[in-house]
């Protein structure tokens, strides 16, 4: 090997440990620098290892960070290995961090309320004496939650993907409930509607291991042809009761006028026969004062003519006749004793 470059000052061989150093003649000491070399050697070295060091540290720092596993507060699910791809389904784990190491990851399911939105779903009426049935077209939304303690059966029948067959069965048991409801129970029955969809979409989702939060029947669309025979027969109907109610004017406004001049005839009857009872009122009223009168007077006259002593019966009528023209105000009364007149 040689020891020396083309210059005897400078020296290009690189020592690699101390029996190199050994080996170098005495007579060489002079033009050989031993620190720099030993320096430069102890640099590589303190480099190598802390590289080595930094590596292992930045590899413990991901392995650490990938050994945490999160699942959210809306979540729930089991634990899989990624390696083979095995879920463990013995356990369902809830909100948290775990430390489950690198080789494991979280299969989730929602633990929160999932809404469903069907838009334009097209079903079949139930036939009446009215129709033969008709398309209907139905805007619904529906509410469910996943039960916790079927999540392992849940996941053995449909794994992650339970969304689609949840959409398939509801929307198979609104099909066959909407033959159940004539097209014009859509119209006058809509909540019954809403409760017997609600409670077929129930067993739906109680059938794979789900519960029903809520339903909307949203929005029931007839098609155009139906509503405009519905509307035309609307209008024949309130044609027809227009008609009815013009005939049943005609004969209430006649029965009306006959009841008016029942009315009053009544009327008058009672307001003359009411004057014939007052006429005969009066008049009974009258004679009684009279006799009442007469008898009194007689009475008077009678008492009078004892207290004077005149029995003879013309005398009595003299008195009478007296006290008759002294009831006339108007009368004049001239008494004459012995050729001698007084009036009085």
């Amino acid at each position: 090997m040689n020891w020396w470059a083309a210059s005897p000052n400078i020296i290009t061989m690189s020592i690699s440990d101390e029996s190199q150093i050994e080996n170098i003649p005495d007579d060489e000491d002079d033009n050989f620098d031993l620190l720099p070399a030993a320096k430069e050697q102890r640099v590589a070295a303190y480099k190598c290892c802390g590289g080595c060091c930094g590596f292992l540290a930045l590899f413990m720092t991901i392995l650490l960070a990938t050994s945490f596993t999160k699942i959210d507060y809306y979540d729930m699910g089991f634990a899989k290995r990624v390696s083979t791809g095995t879920v463990d389904r013995s356990e369902i784990f809830e909100t948290g961090s775990y430390f489950w190491g690198p080789d494991f990851t979280a299969v989730t399911f929602p633990k929160a309320v999932v809404n469903m939105d069907l838009r334009r779903v097209s079903v079949w009426t139930k036939a009446s004496a009215e129709s033969a049935g008709t398309t209907v077209t139905l805007d619904v939304s529906f509410q469910y939650q996943i039960k916790p303690d079927y999540l392992d059966l849940l996941y053995a029948k449909t794994g992650l993907n339970f969304s689609p067959l949840v959409r398939n069965f509801a929307l198979e048991r609104l099909k066959n409930g909407a033959v159940e409801f004539a097209a014009d129970e859509y119209l006058v029955k809509r909540r019954e509607i809403e409760k017997r969809f609600r409670v077929l979409v129930a067993e739906s989702l109680e059938e794979n291991f789900m519960e029903i939060v809520g339903f909307q029947l949203r929005e029931v669309v007839f098609p155009a042809t139906f509503q405009l025979h519905r509307l035309n027969a609307a209008i024949q109907i309130e044609r027809n009761a227009a008609e009815t109610y013009r005939l049943q004017t005609t004969v209430t406004r006649g029965e009306t006028s006959r009841l008016v001049t029942e009315r009053r005839n009544s009327k008058d009857f009672i307001l003359r026969d009411g004057e014939a009872q007052a006429n005969l009122i009066e008049e009974n009223a009258r004679h009684y004062s009279t006799r009442l009168y007469e008898n009194a007077r007689s009475r008077a006259i009678r008492d009078f003519c004892d207290a004077l002593g005149i029995t003879e019966t013309e005398q009595k009528l003299s008195v009478d006749f007296m006290f008759s023209v002294l009831r006339d105000s108007s009368a004049r009364v001239f008494l004459g004793i012995h050729d001698y007149q007084i009036h009085v």
